[in-house]
């Protein structure tokens, strides 16, 4: 399960409502914290800063760090006053129309009185049971690490920078390398690789007619060889080959038709020219066009 590959200079921020499972949080309208006239929301505008939601820089079933935060409506020198914070190991993950925030393992649960925040280290302790109370919101926001401790409960991960002094663990994923891709670090895979050498969204990769030449020498023969040194039957699932040159033909030693059809089970879409073997006749049947018509030697 990767990390998510979210922007470090625009990292998405939510609204969260509590739920009765103490590790899910359901995600809300972000806008609503313009109700709430929350400070932080309304520096981001200010400094006229997009901030899109969670899910959207996140992705679903990702592992990332994030901070929740339980906030007060009562002011304090014009901001919303922060009353607990957690800071976990997370994944956002949907069930039916709804999104969750789901955390996994607590890396420090806080309290904050009088701005000082009293943080505590609490892997794997159970999350905060955050409950709705009336004149208080939650919100969640990924958590940037400024400690490689911070990292370690992710696995297979490294640690990497795109901005100074601003890390961020990213999650290899098996088969993939690292790499930076949309002015990200990431796990990247096969199709991301093919983007980066195309230096566009063109995901295959781009050869000279030297190249192909090279590539495709010899392919003819490859092909007919490993047909036949096969050992065991090709078999296809496609309802019918077309061979589209007008002289075309098909040769082997035998040809068997397969005595797949009755009478009252005969090809339901007939085309003229079919041939079939009728096994309740235990003969074979061409069609006309019109009928089905029982071929006969003299």
């Amino acid at each position: 399960m990767p990390i998510s590959k979210f922007n470090l200079a625009n990292n998405g921020f939510n609204l969260l409502l509590p739920q009765g499972d103490s590790k899910l949080l359901e995600f809300g309208d972000t806008t609503k914290l313009e109700e709430y006239d929350d400070g932080g929301y309304k520096w981001l505008q200010e400094q006229g800063l997009d901030c899109p939601c969670l899910i959207e820089n996140v992705g679903y079933d990702n592992l990332f760090l994030v901070e929740v935060v339980q906030i007060s409506r009562k002011k304090t020198k014009g901001l919303n006053t922060p009353l607990i914070k957690e800071t976990s190991v997370a994944k956002i993950s949907k069930r039916g129309r709804k999104s969750f925030l789901e955390r996994l393992t607590i890396l420090y649960s806080s309290t904050i009185e009088d701005g000082h925040e009293d943080r505590v280290a609490g892997i794997h302790e159970k999350p905060h049971s955050f409950a709705a109370v009336e004149g208080e919101y939650l919100v969640a926001y990924p958590f940037i690490p400024t400690r490689i401790e911070d990292c370690l409960p992710l696995d297979n991960s490294v640690l990497c920078s795109v901005d100074p002094f601003m890390p961020a663990p990213v999650n290899l994923e098996e088969g993939t390398l690292l790499g930076r891709l949309d002015d990200r670090i990431q796990s990247i895979d096969a199709q991301e690789l093919r983007q980066i050498l195309n230096g566009d969204t063109d995901t295959y990769l781009k050869l000279t007619d030297k190249e192909l030449e090279h590539v495709f020498r010899g392919i003819k023969k490859t092909i007919f060889d490993t047909i036949k040194d096969s050992k065991t039957a090709i078999v296809t699932k496609s309802q019918k080959v077309d061979l589209l040159t007008q002289h075309s033909s098909v040769a082997a030693p035998v040809i068997q038709v397969k005595p797949e059809y009755t009478d009252k089970n005969r090809p339901p879409k007939p085309r003229a020219g079919m041939i079939i073997f009728n096994k309740d006749k235990k003969a074979f049947e061409g069609y006309d066009g019109k009928f089905w018509k029982r071929l006969s030697w003299d």
